[in-house]
């Protein structure tokens, strides 16, 4: 019961801190494209200036995934570890005849 309770509080804390940086990755995201798209409508009639800032535009929002996916599987590979503890301990004990099997 206790690896239970163990592995469900680890999912609730991996699931939570999973969430709070999607949401914070969003509201980055949310944010740059927000001023981008300012920065377009306020800038002149100039397209080389518009090509060329939505062109940093692009690679900013590429380079801002790719390194949010790395966070993104860093917390699932953690997540994994934390959740899985538990459970690899309890079986561990078990077999070693350090629980009392269920009748």
């Amino acid at each position: 019961m206790d690896a239970a309770v163990q592995t469900s509080e680890a999912m609730l804390k991996a699931t939570g801190s999973l969430a709070e940086e999607l949401t914070s990755f969003a509201y980055r995201r949310l944010h740059t494209d927000i001023e981008t798209g300012r920065s377009l409508m306020s800038s002149p009639n100039d397209l080389g200036e518009a090509i060329d800032l939505q062109g940093r535009f692009a690679a900013d929002a590429v380079r801002d995934y790719l390194e949010e996916m790395t966070k993104v599987a860093s917390l699932g590979a953690q997540a994994s570890l934390d959740v899985w503890a538990p459970l690899q301990d309890f079986s561990m004990r078990l077999a070693r005849g350090k629980v009392a099997r269920p009748s």
